[in-house]
């Protein structure tokens, strides 16, 4: 009698083992279950959100500065640019320019992106072949490439500086159709005077064309 009842406590205490078991084998699947509904609610979040960051990552123009700024061109024909132009070519990813002028009184500098495309169309066949190329032979009797140093300075080609009178002295810079321009003086000076002239009439004209 004593070995059933010892058998019996044995198959009882089996039977409470085996749902013992059985209990966190079943707390243990939920538990997996949960975390994985979890990790593909969270992944889809995160791909929503990596979505709307990459959107709103997406770069926008770089914009160039507005007006005149001023600066000096060295003994050496280093002009140090200013520091907004500096942080604008470094926006457009520029470290090289090619400095230049077309019209024989007013330097340019180019990023060289931008002188691409500007050879590209000297360069084109057409009707007016002739006036482009003694344009682009002006530019590259006048121009050279030039890096951009460590303290924001570009080189002025020397007959460039000097038959512009621009060794020494002040000029004035602003960004322009993808191109800076740098402006002596004199040369300043004289434009500042002529777009004085009548500018009461020219403003007036503009106006009534929507100029706010």
């Amino acid at each position: 009698m004593q070995r059933g009842i010892l058998g019996r406590h044995w198959t009882e205490a089996k039977q409470r083992r085996i749902n013992y078991l059985g209990e966190i084998r079943s707390k243990k699947f939920v538990a997996k279950f949960n975390k994985a509904c979890n990790y593909l609610s969270s992944g889809l979040k995160w791909s929503e959100v990596a979505e709307d960051s990459a959107r709103d990552s997406t770069p926008s123009p770089v914009q160039a500065p507005r007006g005149f700024l001023s600066a000096r061109v060295d003994e050496k024909g280093r002009l140090k640019l200013p520091s907004a132009i500096t942080q604008y070519l470094a926006g457009l990813g520029e470290s090289r320019v090619f400095v230049t002028t077309l019209n024989g009184s007013t330097a340019r500098i180019y990023p060289l992106s931008a002188w691409r495309q500007a050879e590209t169309m000297l360069e084109e066949a057409g009707d007016d072949a002739d006036v482009r190329e003694d344009v682009a032979f002006i530019a590259y009797h006048f121009g050279a490439d030039s890096d951009i140093d460590p303290q924001g300075r570009v080189l002025v080609p020397t007959d460039l500086r000097r038959t512009l009178k621009l060794e020494n002295e002040q000029v004035f810079l602003r960004c322009f159709k993808q191109r800076i321009d740098v402006i002596g003086r004199d040369v300043y000076e004289q434009r500042l005077a002529k777009a004085m002239e009548g500018l009461d009439d020219k403003l007036q004209t503009l106006e009534k064309k929507g100029l706010r």
